[in-house]
């Protein structure tokens, strides 16, 4: 955006959104890496709809991050489904990350 977003706004609006976009340039300084974004969506239990980066895609492989979004690919109308499904498979009692979000920090920060 333009405007400064207080974090404690920006939490409100994670807290109301269906999904978190993840959508990045593959720049060298966030190869490989996990945005705040995604933890972000972790802690709300949210899906990301994120730029398909290779490192990205592994994490999903094992976290189920939420939805790649392939730009010349992927449709919207397919997303949206993809999003509905989501939130039908992926309850509060169901959502993986809360158990995972140990692993998920270590593996990030430490590599273990």
């Amino acid at each position: 955006g333009t405007q400064y977003v207080a974090y404690h706004k920006i939490k409100m609006l994670i807290a109301h959104a269906t999904a978190i976009m993840g959508l990045y340039h593959d720049l060298p300084q966030i190869r490989g890496k996990l945005t705040t974004k995604f933890f972000e969506a972790m802690a709300f239990g949210k899906p990301v709809i994120f730029t398909p980066m290779e490192a990205w895609l592994a994490y999903h492989q094992q976290y189920s991050l939420g939805i790649p979004y392939f730009h010349k690919e992927s449709d919207p109308l397919q997303i949206w489904e993809e999003l509905s499904k989501w939130e039908v498979q992926h309850t509060p009692e169901q959502w993986a990350w809360e158990e995972k979000k140990l692993a998920l920090f270590m593996d990030q920060h430490y590599g273990i």
